[in-house]
């Protein structure tokens, strides 16, 4: 019904409140599937910290607000199956839950405490600890 409506009606506030819910939805079924850390969440969060080490913070934040803006219309994030490309790395297709795991790792690197509307504090410390970051992202 969610999709529908937005399909329907994309620039009205009906949408952005179905957008809301869908996104809302997907991270409570995201959480309930796991209790602890989700070591798939650790792992795209390490490659996006290597990424980013590549990368000047001008670029890592282009890519990551070109992630928030893509998350805005709705990233399927319990299908691996769908498919995303972003600008910023051309060539490249990656899963919804891959993007947000991304888009959360490049937040962190500018303003450690902001929401990201993904709870992945621990598998990002934990990811921190494992790829040697350590200090990354203590903005």
């Amino acid at each position: 019904m969610q999709r529908q409506i937005i399909a329907r009606f994309p620039d009205h506030p009906v949408a952005e409140m179905a957008r809301a819910d869908q996104t809302r939805v997907a991270h409570d079924v995201l959480r309930s599937r796991t209790t602890g850390l989700r070591m798939d969440v650790v792992t795209y969060i390490i490659d996006a910290l290597r990424r980013f080490a590549a990368m000047n913070q001008q670029d890592v934040g282009k890519m990551t607000l070109e992630i928030a803006t893509l998350g805005e219309s709705g990233l399927e994030i319990n299908d691996p199956r769908q498919r995303y490309q972003i600008k910023s790395a051309p060539g490249e297709e990656f899963t919804g839950l891959q993007l947000i795991s991304m888009m959360h790792a490049g937040v962190r690197q500018f303003q450690k405490g902001a929401d990201t509307g993904a709870d992945f504090d621990a598998e990002y410390a934990m990811a921190l600890s494992m790829s040697g970051e350590g200090k990354a992202g203590a903005a």
